[in-house]
């Protein structure tokens, strides 16, 4: 009697077959065409976000240089307190000034000139500028306030300008440096810069005509933008031409640097006011595209 109420085979066969028809209905996978829409899709995302997140990587590596260029224009403040207003001087103090060890050549930094040696070492460069930044004039590791996060190096220096002499920023010669600037004699404006050169040794703070328009210093490339007769190309922040700058009254700006102009509406490279006046009528642009 309990064996005749079971359901037959026929009946399970017909309820599994059901089963499997609603699955299979249900749970289908991607077509090859809807699967080549969606890479499509997200190919034009991809496409469009890159440059974007690559914008922002920049922007924020030039923010970061800004950032450490305010502090050792700040520091720059500290040290002319300290000297009588009176700026360093001597050979290859516009990159010297402050910094680690560079690895580049002795003359910025302590390096072994032997491989098979290197425990034997040039001696040391002290960067009189460290001491302002809680720094010892001698080191050989960190000292990141030195270091652009976009300092790639450039077609000579590799890989970076604060690895190979111990800064990524250089100063305006006409500060900071030797007493004499070289140009060549056929340069625009050479009277004028002639005249610069004149009254260089021993330059002041109190000689600079405005604080707030003059270069203090600024991305390495920022000088060989400048100049007329160099044809280097250092830029770090894709953009050409521009590099951040710090300027005397401690003020930090990402501008364009114009070759072979000395004073423009928002800086000055010459920090003497009548030079500087007389500069305006002899400059002129020249070529970007070497």
């Amino acid at each position: 009697m309990i064996a005749s109420k079971l359901p037959s085979s026929s009946s399970y066969q017909c309820i599994c077959t059901g089963c499997r028809s609603q699955s299979g209905s249900r749970y289908h996978g991607f077509t090859l065409i809807e699967m080549l829409v969606v890479i499509a899709i997200l190919s034009m995302l991809v496409a469009v976000l890159i440059p974007s997140l690559n914008a922002a990587r920049q922007a924020a590596k030039r923010v970061s240089c800004q950032s450490n260029l305010r502090s050792i224009a700040n520091a720059w403040t500290e040290y002319l307190d300290d000297h009588d207003d009176y700026f360093l001087q001597g050979i290859n103090t516009n990159v010297n000034y402050g910094g680690k060890q560079g690895k580049c050549a002795p003359v910025f930094g302590s390096v072994a000139l032997n491989p098979a040696e290197p425990d034997e070492k040039t001696p040391p460069v002290p960067k009189p500028l460290n001491g302002y930044l809680s720094l010892p004039e001698v080191i050989f590791k960190g000292a990141e306030v030195f270091q652009c996060p976009a300092d790639k190096g450039s077609r000579d220096v590799q890989p970076s300008y604060f690895e190979c002499i111990g800064t990524s920023y250089q100063t305006n010669n006409m500060l900071i440096g030797q007493d004499q600037m070289w140009f060549p004699p056929n340069a625009r404006c050479a009277d004028v810069l002639e005249s610069v050169n004149e009254h260089m040794h021993m330059m002041n703070r109190t000689r600079v005509f405005n604080p707030a328009k003059v270069i203090l210093m600024g991305d390495y490339g920022w000088w060989a933008t400048y100049v007329s007769w160099d044809d280097s190309r250092i830029e770090w922040h894709g953009i050409p031409e521009s590099h951040n700058v710090a300027f005397l009254d401690t003020r930090v700006e990402f501008i364009r640097i114009r070759k072979g102009i000395h004073v423009t509406p928002k800086y000055s490279v010459i920090p003497l006011k009548g030079p500087a006046n007389a500069a305006i009528e002899c400059q002129e642009e020249g070529p970007l595209d070497f």
